[in-house]
């Protein structure tokens, strides 16, 4: 008997005891997340979206309630700059579904993401009447009165694209990017809004550098 205890107590483990092993769990867990953050980590970042050298763009307006809002107001946010012409319908009705086209495409990013959108008119209550009509409110929705359209041509100029009709403002307010409607501009928006948006270090304050 005092043989074949010895025998049974010198046999291994079947393989299946390492499942009942502590350490065998840690060392599992630790490879599951580990391996992705090193890959992660090791990863190229992409090159930074332009423009971070550049000064604040500035500008203040009223809003449909009368409320003055100034793009300083705004930083903090990454800002989607666009229009809307009041005058025209179809040009009015082309640019709205333009914007609603864009806030579906850069949703996943509305946490950070506010859309400024400049309303040629000075007519409030006409612009009150065309939200409630389109449901357009929403908190990330921010509508301006800008007259005769000189804020918009203002930032035309500064984006150096006179088809540019969207324009993409950092959190400090430096325009990092112009955007034309067609299919490689808002490519290209919602790449660079993604990007600034997911790695803070593409955004830095004035005066310093990109962390990479």
């Amino acid at each position: 008997m005092r043989n074949g205890d010895a025998t049974n107590s010198a046999s291994p483990e079947p393989p299946l005891a390492l499942l009942t092993r502590p350490w065998f769990w840690c060392l599992f867990i630790g490879a599951l997340w580990g391996v992705p953050l090193l890959r992660a980590l090791s990863a190229d970042l992409p090159d930074p979206v332009p423009g971070y050298e550049g000064p604040s763009v500035t500008g203040e307006f009223v809003d449909e309630f009368g409320q003055s809002v100034s793009f300083t107001g705004l930083h903090g946010h990454l800002v989607i700059v666009g229009e809307l012409p009041m005058a025209e319908e179809q040009s009015r009705d082309s640019a709205f579904q333009e914007l609603r086209i864009l806030r579906k495409r850069v949703r996943g990013l509305s946490p950070v993401v506010t859309f400024a959108v400049l309303v040629q008119t000075l007519e409030s209550e006409a612009l009150s009447v065309y939200l409630d009509e389109k449901r357009a409110r929403k908190p990330s929705n921010v509508f301006l009165l800008d007259g005769d359209g000189a804020g918009f041509e203002a930032m035309v100029d500064r984006g150096g694209d006179p088809e540019a009709r969207f324009f993409l403002l950092d959190r400090h307010g430096r325009m990092r990017g112009a955007y034309r409607v067609d299919t490689p501009g808002m490519d290209r928006l919602a790449v660079d809004a993604g990007i600034l948006a997911n790695w803070l270090g593409s955004d830095p304050p004035p005066g310093e550098p990109i962390r990479r």
